[in-house]
């Protein structure tokens, strides 16, 4: 079996890639877990400075959570599936070095929230972005419902929960959701300057400033969803599609 998650070491920074492209990318069990681990790999390295995350082909960052195998589970089972998720994203979130998510085509729902989780979206003109889960009988679990808010605002969040708004790249940039929009051609130009400058910080400091900008928000803590109303909701929409 293919390695669902590849990892490249090089200096201070480390690319992972989500490496299911003829799924385009979406995450199951075993990305989590690889995903899950390599996180806990990057945060006992104290060389890492930069951690970037990118999709496989040319088609995908993410587009979520692998639907098929979320729809097969029990109650209990995506109760996990979901703390699993929110487990890793914030362990992401919190990691004491620059992270950063280049965006080449989708970024739906769970994929929209793992680049959410990240502190600087990159996207070329391809890109596309969705939260599309209410329209699929459940909301967001794996923090998009405190992070997009904070990012976009909550005028626009809310067109894009409640209404499944998928954007692109222009109007992500726009909103604020991405940090910087380029040619395809010139991502690795850009990517070398943020590596530049997240070599030179001292991961301490990238710590506490991560801490003292999340006490500055309102809904900080606030990535959580209650599990057993995720159970409760999944449930009637499993029944609901049988």
């Amino acid at each position: 079996m293919a390695d669902t998650v590849l990892i490249e070491r090089r200096g201070s920074t480390w690319t992972l890639t989500l490496n299911r492209p003829e799924k385009l990318n979406c995450i199951n069990w075993e990305m989590m877990k690889e995903l899950s681990r390599a996180v806990t790999e990057a945060e006992e390295d104290p060389d890492l400075r930069l951690l970037v995350l990118r999709g496989a082909g040319e088609r995908s960052f993410s587009t979520g959570g692998d639907l098929k195998e979320f729809r097969n589970l029990d109650s209990p089972g995506a109760v996990r599936w979901i703390r699993l998720g929110q487990q890793l994203f914030d362990g992401l979130a919190a990691l004491p070095v620059v992270t950063l998510a280049v965006i080449d085509g989708f970024a739906f729902g769970g994929g929209l929230e793992l680049a959410l989780a990240c502190d600087f979206r990159l996207a070329t003109p391809a890109a596309s972005f969705s939260a599309p889960e209410l329209q699929l009988g459940w909301p967001p679990g794996w923090g998009a419902l405190s992070r997009l808010t904070r990012v976009v605002g909550e005028s626009k969040a809310r067109e894009m929960i409640f209404l499944g708004e998928r954007i692109d790249g222009r109007s992500a940039l726009e909103s604020g959701l991405v940090n910087w929009l380029c040619e395809e051609n010139d991502v690795e130009g850009l990517l070398k300057s943020v590596e530049e400058k997240a070599a030179k910080l001292d991961p301490s400091l990238i710590a506490f400033s991560r801490s003292a900008l999340a006490s500055r928000s309102d809904s900080s803590s606030g990535t959580q969803v209650d599990f057993d109303v995720i159970a409760t909701l999944y449930s009637k929409s499993k029944s609901q599609s049988d």
